[in-house]
């Protein structure tokens, strides 16, 4: 097994769309401080959140939802990493959720994941949100005051927003573990300036804090 003949990995990542992860797997991984993979799981989420507990060092998850036609996925037909289970696992210092296909709407980023990334306020300090698919305003807001109460020190969003949203004062939502003069906005663009049938408005925004 991987975890026998390299016993220090830190970084996993299962690159194999189509796949979903026995996280049995990752039992012997002791050193693991990242989890890159696309959230589908064979193991039960009760299983799950334990065998990701037990993995005192893991601080870091990235889930992502690869831009491919071939393995699609609707969220009720397979088991993944529920807001529950993120919510309960050991304090995070990274977050990444890249849902990057415009087929189905996300399961990546919702209201229970955003309450779910309020458990891990104290402890997050990098956080990534890349989804094609539009956000409600009601989401839109809810993200804006996590940040604003937050203590991250990277952020990094790629969000389709409502147009009432575009023009927003980002910058008012900084906490001050950000260092503004890393901040970047930009003003949404027409649909044919993006060649995006399904975007109109987009919102980019890479804030990073002092090293």
């Amino acid at each position: 097994m991987v975890s026998n003949a390299c016993p220090t990995i830190h970084t996993l990542v299962i690159s194999n769309i189509s796949e979903r992860l026995n996280l049995s797997y990752l039992t012997k991984f002791h050193n693991l401080r990242h989890l890159n993979f696309n959230g589908k799981i064979s193991t039960s989420p009760e299983d799950a959140l334990q065998i990701l507990r037990s993995l005192k060092l893991l601080d870091t998850i990235t889930l992502v939802r690869p831009p491919s036609s071939k393995v699609m996925w609707p969220p009720s037909t397979i088991s993944s990493i529920t807001p529950d289970i993120i919510s309960k696992m050991n304090p995070l210092r990274s977050l990444s959720l890249m849902h990057l296909t415009n087929q189905l709407p996300s399961d990546l980023f919702s209201a229970p994941m955003l309450q779910a990334l309020a458990c891990h306020r104290d402890s997050l300090r990098s956080l990534v949100i890349d989804v094609f698919h539009r956000i409600d305003g009601e989401l839109m807001e809810g993200l804006l005051t996590f940040i604003s109460t937050s203590y991250l020190t990277e952020l990094t969003i790629m969000l389709s927003v409502p147009k009432p949203f575009a023009y927003v004062d980002i910058h008012s939502y900084f906490p001050a573990t950000i260092k503004k003069r890393h901040a970047s906005f930009i003003a949404p663009k027409e649909r044919e300036t993006w060649g995006l049938p399904w975007m109109n408005e987009i919102l980019f925004l890479n804030m990073r804090g002092a090293p």
